[in-house]
């Protein structure tokens, strides 16, 4: 009896113990040689096998489990997950190669035909889809085309075709990425398209420029001087500034909006003297903070003498030069950008809760403002706006062809203030009015896998109810994203929760404070979680304050390239600290902190990197111009093509639409998101602005997108291609091979993530059984 005892509290041990480490931080690591001692060869093949599935050698596992007897229910099951993932990464090899195959006929195709920003793009494509980069970029044929593209752009841009000659730039920096010439005539066209965009008689240039008062220069470089985060090269900022000066004189729309730059005495006469103190810069022997100064106040007085340009203009832009050189962060808000820039940083906003993109009407030849989707428990959900509907008017006033900033700037208001939106709806008679009032609209960063079929406004985030496996995306990290997480965990673990997939895909930022708050959750108490150093300013490292409620749960993590700052610090806190599994693609590479400082007493402030964060682990992989390493790697790399991500970004977009009819969620978002045309003037607009994937505010980390604007998860490091891309006429009349998006509904990170977790928690199972097999069958003693 007392051996019954012994044995029975024996095994109530174990499977206390076993249960107790169903969520050991460091699972994700173990290996066989770390599995408990096997008592049968079989074992010590299953724990070889679940080892590999941890370290991402999935055809490794694959060959490993196949030598143990399928009549096994949990080598059954494991051997099919196997199959069926090396069945989905063999089929997507060979829809990549067919893919990479066109692209390259296609490219050559156009070049041959002199067609060459159709050639580069498809070069583009075959470079996406290519085997080794490298080697891709050593072939012949795309050397030559490179070479008659620089060409073909040198063309345009002597005829001031800014637009054009930047769309060539562009597409050969995609391919030589690291290149530091390609990256500068990038930026002198995309200064040039910008100006001629922004400096239009319609364009309200004075009202942006409003306030604009030279010592808030002086202020800025101040503050850079004293506390930017490294040694500040104020001899390349200057010249920076100054060149910016000369490429106004080149700008065709400045030249019809002001007469002086018309007048060949007068324009000369700029440019010679600012030619001639950029020379002088160059050949100083120190170009400190003031001489950065002096230039700067020298540039207002050759202004003033000469071709006389509004100084708020000559201002914004000297300014504009200098800090695109310093880093792609650092940047002025103007007196009237601080209030937009306010509500970039927090998680609500003042408005009517929808989001809004511009959709090109062919008939009518212009761009509309079409609804993606109203958000959830805001007005416009409320009142029954519907994913898809077409706004026609906003208070009376028609705004067909305005800019997607001007719709925004339309729409929103006050508190409590009304608006009126006109809509055309498919299928409805005529337009429809409604009467929203504004108010604080918040918007949830937490979502699920699937939006509840009863209310959709509630996400489903159980992906696999066999498992207890959960799927959560965190859209951004917020004032509230930390609580409505917490809330989420806990009632999932009512519905017996075993394992969380955390994805963090596209991702760009937001709040320190709740990214650190979120890391908390995961980790032990006093755990490092972040830290910051800067040339001016102290380290200062941040713990996790307190046992995490969930340190225990085992936990994959999704990123990729689109994932950014404050999501870079979580992902980087759980791996350092072997809490879970990073799986995806490599991140974006933010690790730099801005503060906001306000200058001289004024509306304007200065937004300026002071310093760097640094993982647990003492590195910061902060992405500068010529990084060759960056970010958080993933420990189970999973690459996409653009296709697949195009995939995945329409599959988020479909489940965040709400609001629509019973069954028209797909199609209202295969309209509104396959329209090729607005993809192709949203992706030039994000090449012809600089590069900011983050409003930040003291202390703060990459800010909150704003709502009311196009949907944000496109990734801004890689295009969205067109579902359908119909074939078109050749220059020389052939057909355009077409190119769909033929690729199927799947993601494969997520289905990588789902099969280490089941691996994970089907391992558990089956030591569980084998132990206490071994219990049951030992020799009893008398």
């Amino acid at each position: 009896m007392n051996s019954v005892w012994v044995r029975r509290n024996r095994l109530l041990g174990l499977l206390a113990a076993l249960s107790a480490c169903i969520g050991v931080g460091n699972w994700v690591y173990a290996a066989a040689q770390d599995a408990p001692p096997s008592t049968t060869v079989a074992e010590a093949v299953w724990h070889d096998s679940v080892g590999l599935i941890r370290a991402g050698r999935f055809e490794d596992a694959t060959s490993q489990i196949a030598t143990l007897a399928r009549s096994d229910a949990a080598v059954g099951k494991l051997s099919s997950w196997l199959d069926a993932w090396n069945e989905q990464v063999h089929m997507r090899a060979e829809m990549t190669l067919a893919d990479y195959e066109q692209y390259v006929r296609q490219a050559r195709k156009f070049h041959d035909r002199d067609d060459l920003p159709k050639a580069l793009g498809y070069a583009v494509r075959a470079l996406n889809n290519a085997v080794s980069k490298e080697a891709f970029r050593r072939e012949e044929w795309v050397k030559k085309l490179t070479d008659d593209a620089m060409a073909k752009a040198a063309d345009l841009r002597s005829k001031n075709e800014w637009l054009e000659a930047l769309s060539i730039y562009y597409q050969i920096g995609e391919i030589y990425e690291h290149d530091p010439k390609v990256r500068k005539l990038v930026r002198e066209c995309r200064t040039h398209a910008r100006l001629d965009a922004l400096y239009t008689k319609d364009s309200k240039w004075e009202e942006r420029l409003a306030g604009i008062e030279p010592r808030m220069v002086e202020e800025a470089f101040r503050e850079i001087s004293q506390k930017y985060v490294e040694e500040v090269n104020f001899r390349t900022i200057t010249e920076a500034g100054l060149e910016q000066m000369l490429q106004l004189t080149e700008s065709t729309a400045l030249r019809e909006l002001f007469p002086s730059l018309r007048d060949d005495v007068e324009r000369g006469g700029f440019d010679a003297r600012i030619r001639a103190n950029l020379a002088k810069v160059r050949n100083a022997d120190v170009v400190d903070f003031k001489v950065a100064r002096e230039q700067f106040a020298n540039t207002l007085k050759i202004n003033r003498q000469t071709i006389q340009l509004p100084e708020a203009l000559v201002i914004s832009e000297y300014m504009e030069g200098c800090l695109e050189e310093l880093d792609e962060f650092t940047a002025m808000i103007w007196p009237t950008q601080i209030k937009e820039f306010e509500k970039h940083t927090r998680g609500d906003f003042t408005g009517v809760g929808i989001q809004i993109r511009q959709h090109y009407n062919s008939e009518l030849k212009d761009y509309e403002v079409v609804v993606v989707s109203p958000i959830e428990d805001s007005p416009a959900y409320g009142a029954g706006i519907q994913a898809g509907d077409i706004i026609t008017k906003v208070n009376g006033a028609p705004i067909l062809g305005i800019s997607l900033n001007k719709a925004v700037e339309t729409i929103t208001g006050p508190t409590d203030t009304s608006v009126t939106l006109t809509v055309r709806r498919e299928g409805a008679p005529q337009e429809m009015e409604f009467v929203l009032k504004r108010t604080k609209i918040k918007i949830q960063s937490i979502k699920g896998v699937a939006r509840d079929p009863v209310n959709d406004q509630k996400w489903q985030y159980m992906i696999d109810p066999e498992y207890g496996i959960a799927y959560v995306r965190v859209f951004s990290f917020q004032e509230n994203t930390v609580e409505d997480f917490v809330k989420t965990i806990n009632q999932l673990a009512q519905n017996k929760l075993r394992g969380l997939i955390l994805d963090l895909r596209f991702n760009p930022g937001g709040l320190l404070r709740a990214a650190v708050q979120f890391s908390e959750l995961f980790l032990n108490e006093n755990e490092l979680i972040v830290s910051t150093r800067g040339l001016h300013s102290p380290k200062w490292e941040i713990p996790a304050g307190r046992r995490g409620p969930f340190r225990d749960l085992p936990l994959v993590v999704l990123v990729n390239d689109s994932s950014a700052s404050a999501s870079e610090i979580v992902a980087g806190a759980i791996k350092d600290h072997h809490r879970g599994l990073v799986l995806g693609e490599r991140t974006f590479g933010k690790f730099s902190v801005q503060n906001l400082i306000q200058l001289a007493q004024t509306d304007a402030h200065l937004k300026l990197t002071t310093a760097r964060y640094y993982l647990p682990s003492g590195r910061s992989l902060h992405r500068d111009e010529n990084s060759m390493e960056w970010g958080v790697e993933p420990d189970i790399p999973v690459p996409l093509v653009s296709k697949e991500v195009a995939k995945i970004i329409q599959g988020f977009r479909k489940r965040d639409i709400i609001g629509g009819q019973t069954g028209q969620a797909d199609n209202l978002a295969q309209k509104v998101l396959s329209d090729e045309e607005a993809d192709l003037k949203a992706e030039m607009e994000r090449a012809t602005k600089k590069s900011a994937k983050s409003a930040d505010s003291p202390g703060e980390t990459g800010g909150v997108p704003a709502t009311e604007t196009a949907p944000t998860e496109t990734p801004a490091t890689q295009p969205v291609e067109s579902q359908d891309a119909t074939s078109a006429p050749a220059k020389d009349g052939g057909e355009e091979e077409t190119d769909r998006n033929d690729r199927p509904d799947i993601d494969p990170q997520l289905d990588a993530a789902l099969l280490v977790m089941r691996a994970h928690l089907l391992d558990l199972s089956y030591q569980m059984v084998a132990r206490r097999s071994a219990l049951i069958e030992e020799p009893r003693s008398e």
